[in-house]
């Protein structure tokens, strides 16, 4: 958390907004959402910021995240990689851990796409939102050479900053 604190500091320093929610960020347009990383603008340093009465969601996974209690966890079976769903009200979430999970360019081509990078606990990633009930996050690499991706669709406008607020809860499982 110390370490944390310090690139924070540092970015504020700088000029950069680094508050989860309380200021506008740029987000990247289709065609800078294509560019590589390293010729991408300098990704926002997203910092935990969940409601006091959320649960961490575990299990046997390498990572965490926060949910509004009542979450529930859906039987799912993967193929080549290890996957898990929830359910809350109009809320489906879903994640896939492994080498060939999605990039979630899928998404490209639905009203209101955008893909904004991120650093979340310390990982680099990818959030990408739609006008239709959609939004992700792809952490292209994470340890032992897998990547993640976590998933959420929703029907309802106001479950927006729930998905939002779950997906940039994520942390992952400190390495000995």
């Amino acid at each position: 958390m110390r370490y944390a604190s310090m690139i924070t500091i540092g970015f504020v320093l700088a000029g950069i907004c680094v508050s989860n929610f309380a200021c506008s960020r740029r987000v990247l347009t289709e065609p800078e959402a294509r560019l590589t990383p390293s010729a991408r603008p300098t990704p926002t340093v997203i910092e935990h910021n969940t409601p006091m009465n959320w649960i961490a969601v575990a299990g046997r996974r390498p990572f965490t995240f926060n949910a509004p209690p009542g979450i529930v966890e859906k039987p799912v079976q993967g193929e080549d990689s290890l996957v898990g769903m929830w359910q809350l009200d109009d809320i489906e979430l879903s994640f896939d851990y492994g080498m060939y999970s999605s990039t979630l360019d899928e998404f490209s081509s639905y009203r209101g796409y955008s893909r904004q990078d991120v650093i979340l606990d310390g990982s680099f990633a990818e959030l990408v939102q739609t006008d239709d009930g959609h939004m992700g996050i792809v952490f292209p690499r994470v340890p032992a050479g897998q990547k993640l991706t976590m998933y959420a669709s929703y029907t309802e406008p106001e479950s927006r900053d729930t998905v939002k607020k779950m997906l940039l809860s994520i942390q992952f499982a400190k390495q000995p």
